[in-house]
C-alpha cells in the first residue's frame, strides 16, 4: 500500500477549511459526462454516482470523528481511509479529471497531521495500522508554483523544531 496516498486522502478529508468542496455531489455537467458514456445508462450512472458520493461522505464523517476523538478503532480508521481512496479513484474515473483537479486545488495550504499509517514494519512493531501523531506536525502544499512545492515541519507550539521541503508531483489521471 502507498502510505503517502493514504496520508493525502486523510488530509483531504479534514483539517482544511475548503476541503469539503473537493468532494461535491454529482453536478449536472458531470451527469452529462456520465450520460455520454455508452456503456452506462444515465439512471445507472447517476445511481452509482450517488452511491459513491454517499459512501465518500460516510468515510469523511468517520475520519472527522477520528480527528475529534483520536480514540476510534484503528481498523475502522484504516478501512475508512482505504475506502475513501478507492471511492475517490472511482469518482475520478467516472467523472473525469475535474475531480482530481478539485482535489489538487483544495490541497493547497497547510495541514496538520493527526494520524499516520506508517510503514508495514512500523505497523508490525506497534501492532497497529493507525498511529495518532503525538506532536504537532504540519505539511504545507503550494500548488500555485511550478513545480509544486511541499514543506514539512515539526513544531512545539508555533516554534518550528524542524522544517524541510521539496517538490512534488500530482497525477490528475490516477
Amino acid at each position: 500500500r502507498n502510505q503517502i496516498s493514504y496520508v493525502l486522502v486523510a488530509l483531504l478529508a479534514f483539517q482544511h477549511p475548503i476541503a469539503s468542496s473537493a468532494f461535491t455531489p454529482i453536478t449536472t455537467s458531470s451527469t452529462k459526462l456520465l450520460h455520454s458514456r455508452s456503456s452506462l445508462s444515465l439512471s445507472a450512472a447517476a445511481s452509482a454516482a450517488v452511491d459513491y458520493n454517499e459512501q465518500i461522505t460516510s468515510c469523511k464523517q468517520m475520519l472527522l470523528k477520528t480527528v475529534d476523538t483520536q480514540a476510534e478503532d484503528p481498523a475502522e480508521v484504516l478501512t475508512a481511509l482505504e475506502s475513501l481512496e478507492k471511492l475517490m479513484r472511482q469518482k475520478r474515473k467516472e467523472e473525469g479529471t475535474d475531480v482530481a483537479q478539485d482535489v489538487l486545488n483544495n490541497l493547497n495550504g497547510s495541514w496538520r497531521l493527526i494520524f499516520t499509517t506508517g510503514t508495514k514494519k512500523t505497523q508490525d512493531r506497534f501492532q497497529t495500522k493507525i498511529n495518532y501523531f503525538p506532536i504537532k506536525a504540519v505539511q504545507s502544499f503550494d500548488t500555485s508554483s511550478t513545480p509544486f512545492k511541499i514543506e514539512n515541519g515539526i513544531y512545539v507550539g508555533d516554534f518550528a523544531l524542524l522544517k524541510f521541503g521539496g517538490e512534488f508531483e500530482f497525477d490528475l489521471k490516477k
